[in-house]
């Protein structure tokens, strides 16, 4: 991001054309800002969000797995309580 332009205590006043100089800095820094921030937004969206669906994922997998553990433990009590 580009740098503030110095706040310094002058002698003389800016020209029209320092000015605009000035202000154009500041209109780059606000670009530079937007597109650092939609770059994060993208980061977040491609890394963090896709790791924590991977983790609902390997979670939904552990819960089927433990749903059919306990069918069969039902079924292992239930075949016991019939002999």
């Amino acid at each position: 991001m580009a740098d503030k332009p110095i706040r310094q205590n002058w002698l003389v006043d800016p020209t029209k054309e320092i000015q605009i100089k000035w202000k154009q800095v500041e209109k780059q820094q606000k670009v530079s800002q937007l597109m650092k921030t939609r770059q994060d937004i993208e980061d977040i969206k491609k890394g963090q969000i896709l790791g924590l669906e991977a983790t609902c994922e390997m979670l939904e997998l552990e819960i089927k797995r433990l749903d059919v553990e306990l069918m069969n433990l039902r079924a292992i009590d239930v075949k016991s309580d019939t002999k």
